[in-house]
């Protein structure tokens, strides 16, 4: 696995998850799971895209 940074310098990366039929039917999973991985240190999500539906954050996805 390359994880070099992206053509503009940032460090930027995309993780791709499949998820099991029961948390997909869960609209709340992934932004859950999104302000968790925002407590952790050194991580901002940008944002948050599922079934063609993108969300951008303002680095602040608190619940």
């Amino acid at each position: 696995m390359d994880l070099g940074t992206d053509a503009t310098g940032d460090n930027t990366y995309t993780d791709q998850l499949k998820l099991s039929p029961e948390q997909s039917m869960n609209p709340s999973f992934l932004h859950e799971l999104a302000c968790r991985m925002e407590d952790w240190t050194g991580v901002e999500v940008l944002s948050v895209q599922r079934e063609g539906h993108r969300d951008e954050t303002d680095g602040s996805m608190k619940y």
